[in-house]
């Protein structure tokens, strides 16, 4: 009997596909790192899958190739979760880069106590994103820069 985290779902077989679009089930479940013994179970989720019309393939004795996932609704899901990904990711690092200039123009020509915590309280705003991949990612790419 499978473990849950070793379910063969979707998901999983499309982060591989992902990777590697000629994959065989076999070496989809050699990455996914599940268990080849128990075929009948497996056989029998992939012809579910081909059922309900999320995936097609061809059988080649026992292995399973040329593993298309046609399930419109999960390939839209996956659509708008990269869209929105990209745009996040887009939108923080426009946010940082103004931070930025506007932090030098204040600082750098700050004569003014006032202007100066004005510059303090721009650049904490900016930490409210390191716990942020994106933001994390933005200093990483900043630092290469220098």
């Amino acid at each position: 009997m499978e473990n849950k985290k070793n379910h063969l779902t979707l998901e999983k077989i499309y982060s591989v596909l992902k990777d590697n679009p000629t994959a065989s089930i076999r070496e989809i479940l050699e990455v996914l790192n599940i268990d080849f013994e128990d075929w009948y179970s497996i056989n029998r989720k992939m012809l579910k899958f081909k059922r309900s019309n999320k995936i097609n393939y061809e059988r080649v004795g026992q292995d399973i190739i040329n593993i298309e996932i046609i399930d419109k609704k999960f390939l839209n899901k996956i659509n708008t979760k990269q869209l929105t990904y990209e745009m996040e990711r887009n939108a923080i690092f426009l946010h940082l880069k103004i931070i930025d200039e506007l932090d030098k123009l204040i600082f750098n020509n700050a004569t003014s106590t006032r202007d100066k915590l004005k510059a303090i309280e721009l650049r904490q705003r900016e930490y409210k994103y390191e716990n942020n991949q994106h933001a994390v990612e933005y200093y990483k790419l900043k630092e290469k820069e220098v």
